[in-house]
């Protein structure tokens, strides 16, 4: 598979192991990131994920999605952004889930 980034204003990556890089991914943009997946998603990603992050100097905060874009989850979200003082909103997944950390980054 080829490698697709996309970018206005948020970023849109996708490829064959393109996960195991996403903390390099993070540093372009920041360096305190909130990822959202549903728990499917977590259960077939986290083992690349917490790989990517332990080699680099980011510590992430991972929050499982509800499955819903509202305006609950995402006043939720901004909340849980404010309060650790997340500069970086990273949804791994599909659909609703990537719906959600655009909407959540603006």
């Amino acid at each position: 598979m080829s490698r697709y980034v996309f970018q206005s204003p948020s970023r849109y990556i996708q490829g064959k192991e393109e996960i195991k890089s996403l903390a390099n991914e993070v540093n372009k943009l920041g360096y305190s990131p909130l990822i959202i997946s549903d728990s499917l998603v977590w259960s077939l990603t986290n083992k690349d994920i917490n790989e990517s992050f332990n080699s680099s100097e980011i510590n992430y905060k991972y929050k499982e999605f509800n499955g819903e874009t509202s305006e609950n989850e995402t006043a939720w979200l901004s909340q849980i952004a404010k309060d650790n003082n997340i500069n970086v909103i990273v949804g791994v997944g599909r659909g609703k889930t990537l719906d959600t950390a655009l909407i959540k980054s603006r």
